[in-house]
C-alpha cells in the first residue's frame, strides 16, 4: 500500500516540471532565476539572500555544464561557512535529482 502511494504521477507536478524545462530556452540569468525560485518553493528551502545568491550562482554553474551533479550536491551539502548552502545530505540530493530531470527534459526536446 505505501509503495502504491509512493508512486503515484502528479500530473500538476509534471506539469510544473514541465513548464520550467520549457523556461530553459531564454536567456541563462532568467533561467536560473526563475529555476531557483520554483526550488525553494517547491522543496520549502529557507534561504537568506546571501545564500539565494549563492544558490543561484551554483545553478547557473551547473546549467552552464561547468559542474557536474556530484559537485552541485557537495555544493549545496557543504557547511555555509565553507561557502556552501548548508542543506541537509537527503534535501540536496532530492533538489539536485529535480535539477537533473528538468535538464534532461531541455535537451531531449
Amino acid at each position: 500500500n505505501r509503495i502504491i502511494r509512493r508512486n503515484r504521477v502528479n500530473p500538476k507536478r509534471i506539469s510544473t516540471i514541465i513548464g520550467q524545462s520549457e523556461s530553459f530556452q531564454g536567456e541563462a540569468g532568467l533561467t536560473v532565476t526563475g529555476l531557483s525560485d520554483y526550488l525553494i518553493e517547491t522543496f520549502g528551502l529557507n534561504l537568506s539572500p546571501e545564500l539565494v545568491q549563492r544558490f543561484r550562482a551554483f545553478l547557473k554553474l551547473r546549467v552552464e555544464n561547468k559542474i557536474d551533479r556530484f559537485g552541485l550536491e557537495q555544493r549545496l551539502d557543504a557547511p555555509k561557512a565553507l561557502g556552501g548552502i548548508g542543506l541537509y545530505k537527503p534535501t540536496s540530493e532530492r533538489v539536485v535529482r529535480e535539477i537533473e530531470i528538468i535538464m534532461l527534459l531541455k535537451y531531449s526536446a
